[in-house]
């Protein structure tokens, strides 16, 4: 698979308060030293600092984290320049550590869950969401050989794990991956959400699109929606 290094979440947004809110209704965020791993240009720092005593934040990408003093002026001085597999931090020094919507990005996930579980405090938490692996519809990009296009455009086709891997640029993972996967780690799982599209960047019908997700999300139908959320404890 031909991973790719994403695209920054953009600031304001509806979709950052959901996303929190959702991982704040499985376990509270404890009012501590935490991390924003994958900060991008920080869309989603202001917010997670509303929860935090301290939060720290980092991105591999340099020309993002650029971007961050605009909206951040006042924490410049909190964020860094670090890939996700090699953390340049002390160990068990996080409350909280946050990977919203970068995991599915990562070089090596691997190396990276390790990373985070070292830096974490005992009985430290891990916030994460991802992509849903049982969503019809790829969020990311596709590619046939050298051609690239959106995942939106073939519909069912990365539902299978045998074809995800070869024209897929970023992972998608199921409530079983995370729960096989991250228990190497010393992980356990406290619980998990799900979450339809905001519709963020829909102009006519947002509303009601709106209110089809939530109805969505309250049914069996769940396991189908495009984000899986989810929060661990190392243990």
């Amino acid at each position: 698979m031909k991973i790719d290094i994403g695209a920054p979440s953009e600031y304001g947004v509806s979709g950052i308060k959901k996303r929190i809110e959702k991982l704040r209704k499985i376990k509270e965020i404890p009012y501590g030293m935490n991390l924003d791993l994958g900060t991008g240009v920080g869309a989603y720092y202001p917010k997670l600092k509303e929860y935090s005593k301290t939060l720290y934040a980092f991105d591999g990408e340099l020309s993002y984290l650029k971007e961050f003093p605009k909206n951040n002026p006042k924490d410049s001085n909190k964020i860094f320049l670090s890939t996700a597999e090699n953390i340049s931090l002390k160990d068990e020094v996080f409350d909280a550590v946050f990977s919203i919507e970068v995991l599915e990005h990562v070089k090596n996930l691997d190396l990276t869950l390790k990373e985070i579980s070292r830096i974490l405090k005992q009985n430290g938490l891990l916030f994460i969401t991802v992509p849903n692996k049982y969503f019809p519809v790829d969020t990311h990009m596709v590619h046939f050989g050298k051609f690239y296009i959106k995942g939106r455009y073939v519909p069912f086709f990365c539902m299978f794990d045998s074809i995800h891997k070869k024209i897929g640029t970023a992972r998608r993972f199921s409530e079983k991956n995370i729960r096989n996967d991250f228990i190497k780690y010393c992980f356990e799982v406290i619980g998990t959400e799900y979450m339809m599209p905001p519709f963020d960047y829909f102009r006519f019908g947002r509303s009601l699109l709106r209110k089809f997700s939530t109805r969505v999300e309250k049914s069996f139908l769940k396991h189908f929606s495009m984000t899986l959320i989810a929060v661990l404890r190392k243990i």
